[in-house]
């Protein structure tokens, strides 16, 4: 049954990034079902269900929806606090897998360095166009990359490689929301929607199903 969930997913994904390309309307369908097949996988697959995972994807769920009307701000405002949720839910099971970052190695501390400086490179890239949003973006930012720092303090706690997935997949969450973000506020900045679209899904199936085959800590 997961394998057929699995096909029905890639399809689904296939499809919607064929309506990306040629525009059509229909798309407000296919992305809007992406997040429930997920979690239909999420719910099968799982040993013992972490309930924050659940409410991760039903927050990127209602954050597809929202930003299927970028034009309406309220909408637009709606889907980011949706998937700053979603970020802070992962964040949330990330932490507890990783004991709360006790018995860390102390190098691993180095590496908010990298992050934050990727954090301030896209901000510093992106700041004449934020207006009124800078702390806004500076929020966000910081959570998907505290997000991705304790899927890496995870590895440290529940080594191999289905531990990997998470942390992969939350790497591809910061370059799909840095080309949406910069398709939205930079200055020259257009990147293909299939491109962002492709990201983002592959970032969220890494992380579920890398959740999925490990029950939480």
């Amino acid at each position: 049954m997961n394998r057929v969930i699995a096909v029905l997913a890639l399809i689904l994904l296939a499809v919607d990034l064929l309506l990306n390309l040629a525009g059509k309307k229909y798309r407000k369908m296919t992305k809007g079902l992406l997040m429930p097949l997920l979690l239909v996988y999420y719910l099968m697959q799982a040993e013992s269900v972490d309930y924050l995972v659940v409410l991760a994807i039903f927050a990127a769920f209602a954050g597809d929806v929202c930003l299927l009307w970028l034009d309406r701000p309220m909408l637009f405002q709606a889907g980011l606090l949706s998937f700053l949720l979603g970020h802070c839910c992962y964040a949330l099971v990330f932490w507890r897998a990783a004991d709360g970052l006790q018995g860390l190695p102390g190098g691993y501390f180095l590496l908010l360095l990298p992050y934050g400086l990727a954090v301030m490179a896209l901000y510093r890239h992106l700041e004449s166009g934020l207006a009124g949003r800078r702390l806004a973006f500076i929020l966000y930012a910081c959570s998907i990359a505290a997000m991705s720092l304790l899927a890496l303090a995870r590895l440290f706690v529940q080594p191999g490689w289905v531990a990997w997935l998470p942390f992969a997949g939350s790497l591809l969450f910061m370059l799909s929301d840095s080309l949406l973000a910069a398709n939205l506020f930079g200055p020259r900045s257009r990147h293909p929607a299939w491109q962002i679209m492709a990201s983002y899904v592959a970032a969220q199936v890494l992380i579920v199903a890398g959740l999925a085959m490990q029950a939480p800590a």
